[in-house]
């Protein structure tokens, strides 16, 4: 796993000036924003009374860390990811002002230090023949769901850049109930080998069989 490339400011004992108050911190290296000439992603409230997202999911410049917001209910669930799928922070807004004015703080700071970029959704194809939502293309890439498992292609080529197994991605059984998985989005970090796929579920028959809350994951390939 690549190390986090962080912009920090070395803090010298007997240097000359007085050092601005950091803004986050990590051990002993500080995060520095910077101004940027881009607008960070921003959680307001929708329509509908929920928490939205605009600008995300969203990747670093140097495609060091991803941004991926989860839906909580009517909140959200912030997770601050590296291109292996770990979840290296996470910070929730909810509709209440002071939530979101505290999570859109933690945006803009991330922005500053990672220079987000929002990602691109790929075109995803609409299910048929039986079959549920299972392919998405652009960018130059195809991405297939299917029998749980995640495929990454260049556009027409035969072998897959990357394949990951979306077994752990699954709901638990819940008695008899299933919830179908099928690829509701993939989105793509341009100029960058790394995606975001958001695996959706359907209800399941009965009653108490609603569908969870979709699953959002980044998969990355690397050159070799």
């Amino acid at each position: 796993m690549r190390r986090i490339a962080w912009i920090g400011v070395a803090l010298c004992a007997g240097c000359g000036g007085s050092a601005p108050p950091p803004e986050h911190a990590h051990g002993d290296v500080v995060e520095v924003p910077v101004p940027r000439d881009t607008a960070p992603p921003a959680l307001a409230i929708g329509s509908d009374g929920h928490v939205a997202a605009t600008g995300l999911p969203a990747i670093a410049r140097a495609s060091e860390v991803v941004v991926v917001a989860v839906q909580d209910g009517s909140g959200l669930r912030v997770d601050v990811r590296d291109r292996d799928d770990k979840t290296l922070r996470s910070f929730a807004a909810t509709p209440a002002q002071p939530s979101l004015d505290a999570a859109n703080k933690q945006l803009a700071m991330l922005h500053g230090v990672h220079d987000l970029r929002a990602m691109t959704p790929l075109a995803v194809e609409a299910g048929h023949d039986h079959e549920d939502q299972h392919w998405a293309t652009g960018d130059n890439l195809d991405v297939e769901w299917r029998d749980h498992r995640l495929s990454v292609f260049r556009h027409n080529a035969n072998a897959a850049l990357v394949e990951a197994d979306g077994a752990p991605w699954l709901p638990p059984e819940r008695g008899a109930c299933r919830n179908p998985a099928f690829l509701r989005a993939a989105y793509h970090g341009a100029m960058t080998s790394s995606l975001v796929i958001d695996i959706g579920y359907r209800d399941g028959d009965g009653g108490d069989c609603r569908a969870p809350a979709d699953q959002l994951h980044v998969v990355t390939w690397y050159d070799h």
